[in-house]
């Protein structure tokens, strides 16, 4: 609790790729088989992702409202 209706939740996720997402993983060998420049512009352009990575550590801020907990608008 953060204040009067007001909360954060930390928590930590990671991609559970289906078999179409380690085809496309960023590391996996499909995707490193590409030129440089091809790679690169698969990961930045079109957000190819690795999904072998470390965990990501996320904060969410939430409000109690009429309907119960919701997403704060910040």
């Amino acid at each position: 609790m953060t204040g009067m209706g007001r909360a954060t939740a930390e928590f930590t996720w990671a991609w559970e790729p289906n078999q179409m997402g380690e085809l496309l993983d960023a590391g996996g060998p499909l995707v490193k088989s590409f030129n440089t420049w091809d790679r690169g512009t698969l990961i930045d352009k079109y957000g190819a992702k690795f999904y072998h990575g470390d965990p990501t550590k996320a904060v969410m801020a939430f409000a109690r409202e009429d309907k119960g907990w919701q997403i704060a608008v910040q």
